[in-house]
């Protein structure tokens, strides 16, 4: 390819700011009560290979929610991780068979069901 003279790669820092708000009254009160809540995630690209990671309070929780299963047997139900903390360059620490389906995955953090002892793992 040619022609693509002049472009610079920047500093490969991301940062990527959130925020969020609850509001609610109680039954017969007048006055709102706001609950606020705000972090960030910031990444610095120092080499090709390495990247530091600094999280500020951050939020777990921002996903869509789960479609409901119902699972009958004694075996856990697989979900596969859709928080982008826990995202965030995984593909480096898949391997095995491919496809649709992980291979095999080191750490998961999001199992439902029993444990290997037969003890219900709590949500």
């Amino acid at each position: 390819m040619t022609g693509f003279g002049g472009l610079r790669q920047g500093h490969g820092l991301d940062v990527r700011p959130f925020a969020v708000a609850d509001a609610s009254r109680p039954d017969g009160a007048r006055d709102h009560d706001l609950d606020l809540d705000a972090g960030l995630d910031a990444f610095l690209r120092l080499t090709p290979e390495t990247k530091l990671s600094l999280s500020v309070n951050t939020d777990f929780a921002e996903t869509e929610v789960d479609g409901r299963r119902v699972d009958l047997t004694r075996f856990p139900l697989f979900f596969p991780e859709k928080r982008g903390f826990f995202l965030e360059d995984s593909g480096h620490f898949q391997f095995g068979p491919g496809g649709h389906e992980p291979g095999i995955l080191p750490f998961f953090s999001r199992r439902i069901g029993l444990d290997a002892e037969g003890n219900e793992v709590p949500l």
